[in-house]
């Protein structure tokens, strides 16, 4: 398996796992705290990282304000997520700590 994530995802996972179930919207506002990723690019890497394992999905219906069916999904974060966030975190230490003892930070 591919372990490899990039910064959306590092921080979508980051998210999920603090947070909990999450719809898109939950996600892009909680990511505006931390960086701006639009709704668009945050349902692009839940498709990449459900394919790969990481999250997984519950989908609700629900009557819009327009009075329209909607599915609404519910996102959660799986133990492989968990895990590749938790590698993603302790590479990025490492890197900040290279950094930092080579005089870059």
């Amino acid at each position: 398996m591919n372990h490899s994530i990039g910064l959306n995802e590092a921080t979508i996972l980051e998210i999920l796992g603090q947070c909990g179930e999450s719809t898109i919207g939950d996600i892009a506002q909680r990511t505006e705290l931390v960086r701006a990723i639009s709704e668009g690019a945050i349902y692009v890497a839940l498709q990449r990282m459900i394919s790969r394992g990481f999250v997984s999905i519950r989908k609700n219906k629900a009557v819009s304000a327009d009075g329209r069916e909607r599915e609404i999904g519910f996102y959660t974060i799986s133990g492989d997520g968990m895990r590749v966030v938790d590698e993603y975190r302790l590479a990025a230490n490492a890197f900040t700590k290279l950094r930092t003892a080579l005089g870059m930070a």
